[in-house]
């Protein structure tokens, strides 16, 4: 639902902040270029990210995760 929601709207919200938790220093390399922004409950792409939503959305992938 995460990946989904980042690349059709460019933005996802967390109803568990684990989600978030669990990517948050690769997050805050992707907010630091000014790629992302993060929110409270969720994260949202910026024009500038656009182009990167893969990248971003491949975070939440599971089946890759790398914990």
């Amino acid at each position: 639902r995460i990946i989904e929601t980042i690349l059709c709207q460019g933005r996802a919200e967390f109803s568990d902040p684990q989600d978030m938790a669990s990517v948050k220093d690769a997050l805050d390399k992707f907010a630091c270029a000014g790629l992302v922004t993060c929110e409270e409950k969720g994260i949202r792409l910026t024009d500038d990210g656009l182009p990167y939503s893969r990248h971003v959305a491949a975070l939440f992938d599971t089946s890759q995760m790398r914990i």
